[in-house]
């Protein structure tokens, strides 16, 4: 389940295309995909942030040195450098909220990528050390 504000470009992504990449970025990302808080693909721009206003950029990934990486089982890119990766449809939507314009998400993931660092256990049954 995902939930998201109206005003950027996530939630129309979602709704035309109906499938996504979600990556989890690791401790030492932090930084870069914070930058990705200020940005958005909505043109024209009517959001403000509290620190300032948000930057429109069509090349997100490209303008914090972040490498799309081909996913396999829909359209969205990957992000090659997050750790955790997860390829998503999105079977159902629907808006929420009365002092806030947002979406709820209900997306089925049909395929994970782990880094394998992250694993533990045997091979018949790994499973991810969160501590790593």
């Amino acid at each position: 389940m995902l939930g998201l504000g109206q005003m950027g470009q996530t939630s129309d992504n979602l709704i035309r295309s109906r499938d996504c990449a979600i990556n989890l970025a690791s401790d030492d990302l932090v930084t870069q995909v914070d930058r990705l808080a200020i940005t958005t693909g909505k043109d024209p721009v009517r959001i403000t942030n509290f620190n300032g206003p948000i930057v429109m950029s069509r090349t997100n990934s490209a303008s914090l040195r972040l490498t799309p990486m081909e996913s396999l089982c829909v359209k969205p890119p990957r992000v090659a450098e997050c750790p955790v990766q997860m390829e998503g449809m999105v079977h159902e939507f629907r808006s929420f909220g009365t002092n806030v314009n947002a979406n709820t998400f209900a997306v089925h993931v049909v395929k994970l990528h782990v880094d394998e660092k992250l694993l533990v256990g045997d091979e018949t049954r790994p499973h991810i050390d969160p501590v790593r």
